[in-house]
């Protein structure tokens, strides 16, 4: 994870998801499509067709499912509320914690709402390049 902070700064404009996109995937932000913007109702749809191409996609859960279903956040994942500016905000977590907030101001959130969480689209081959990399770490011992 690399961080990256917005570019764009708007309370309605604002760029904080392809920011925590980019941060996650180390990409430039402006590979990235501000699909909040560009489509506003829909735009969960259209951020999953651009993270296609990196081999994953993206869930979002309340905060309350997680808590009644005790899932457990491991890795990187992006996190959603209001921020100190009273508008949506979204920053990087991982395994439940912030742990970049894309705005200068670095207050990050409220309160949490929901979580996005990745996931891959082909999980039998990630789980064996994994594999396959600790057994190489294995055998280098």
């Amino acid at each position: 994870m690399t961080p990256i902070d917005q570019t764009i700064l708007d309370t309605v404009k604002g760029d904080c998801v392809p920011a925590c996109i980019a941060s996650v995937l180390e990409i430039p932000i402006e590979d990235v499509p501000n699909v909040c913007l560009l489509y506003e109702d829909s735009w969960g749809q259209h951020l999953n067709d651009f993270l296609r191409r990196y081999g994953i996609y993206m869930i979002s859960l309340p905060v309350a499912s997680c808590e009644e279903m005790a899932v457990p956040l491991l890795g990187y994942h992006l996190m959603g509320g209001p921020s100190i500016r009273g508008v949506k905000h979204c920053v990087v977590g991982k395994n439940g914690r912030m742990i970049h907030d894309p705005h200068p101001s670095r207050a990050g959130l409220l309160e949490i709402e929901y979580y996005d969480v990745f996931v891959t689209t082909n999980p039998s081959s990630r789980i064996y390049n994994a594999a396959r990399l600790i057994w190489e770490e294995e055998d280098a011992s």
